[in-house]
């Protein structure tokens, strides 16, 4: 048993951003688990990490760059395979950080019996050098949110315009939550054949696991995690503030009964977010799903 933390890195912007930030976050978070660990890169330029320091041995593997959601799936599917029976596989990519609780809490939950854990990590407008590495939990939400990416902001119900729905925050005097159908597996048991078909590893990996075995972070205690961005990019509109109509739209094309079993995790990323403000709309979106697409999309 040990960890096996897998990382698709390539291009030089976001090689660095590993190197100078996410890097030092994970063996900040290191320092916390007595699992041996090994490391795993995908990269386009092995030369580049020559003075990186890695919390364990590492392993540099080459990588075909091509679509950036094609090469990054390429990569995890590699990774999946290249696991050691009951090692536990880390899955974030090159620019998320992670707060310093991150491998205690998954070791905690996979001694429980769940063995897909997943958490949601809002796109953060910082360089490298603002990051706050070792930072416990909320701290590190609450950084993240103080600079929130437009992509981010695109997501709020009832004033966001992002055309994927994939997430949506519900913010109330008591705090914000989240709500998401395709959250990212950040970790995973290797205690059978690992494998997705769509093209990245959001989309069915979950499909391997039953209901009961798949924990999503919801306490903003427990460990969290932010997605580094330099704030290049905009989120495409969709020409209608995200509300019921736009999301069921959405879900209904790309949502799974997996990804509906998501959806119903009250994910709160700052204060306590007891204004509940987020029951009533997600029960009814869920509602809708389960009308019109049968029974077989309750769980």
């Amino acid at each position: 048993m040990g960890w096996l933390i897998t990382v698709p890195a390539w291009g030089e912007k976001y090689i660095e951003r590993y190197i100078s930030a996410t890097l030092p976050a994970v063996n900040s978070a290191l320092l916390h688990t007595n699992l041996p660990v090994r490391f795993l890169i995908h990269t386009d330029n092995e030369r580049a990490f020559a003075n990186a320091q890695f919390g364990g041995d590492v392993e540099f593997r080459p990588i075909e760059v091509g679509d950036c959601y094609e090469t990054y799936g390429q990569a995890n599917r590699e990774a999946l395979a290249s696991a050691k029976a009951g090692e536990y596989i880390m899955l974030t990519g090159c620019d998320t950080v992670i707060s310093r609780e991150f491998f205690q809490a998954c070791e905690r939950r996979f001694a429980q019996g769940y063995r897909c854990i997943f958490g949601t990590a809002a796109r953060t407008i910082a360089e490298p050098h603002e990051i706050p590495i070792g930072a416990a939990s909320r701290e590190l939400l609450d950084w993240s949110f103080s600079r929130r990416h437009p992509a981010t902001d695109g997501c709020f119900w009832g004033k966001g315009q992002n055309t994927v729905t994939w997430a949506i925050y519900f913010e109330g005097p008591h705090g914000t939550v989240c709500r998401s159908f395709h959250l990212p597996p950040f970790a995973v048991v290797a205690d059978r054949p690992l494998w997705f078909h769509g093209t990245t590893v959001d989309l069915d990996l979950v499909e391997r696991f039953k209901f009961e075995e798949l924990f999503i972070i919801t306490d903003p205690d427990e460990c969290s995690f932010a997605e580094i961005s330099d704030g290049n990019g905009k989120p495409v509109p969709q020409g209608e503030l995200m509300g019921h109509h736009s999301v069921v739209r959405w879900a209904l094309n790309y949502a799974t009964p997996w990804h509906c079993h998501l959806f119903k995790s009250r994910i709160v990323v700052q204060g306590t977010a007891l204004d509940n403000l987020d029951v009533d709309p997600c029960h009814a979106i869920l509602g809708e799903i389960y009308r019109r697409h049968g029974k077989i999309y309750v769980s």
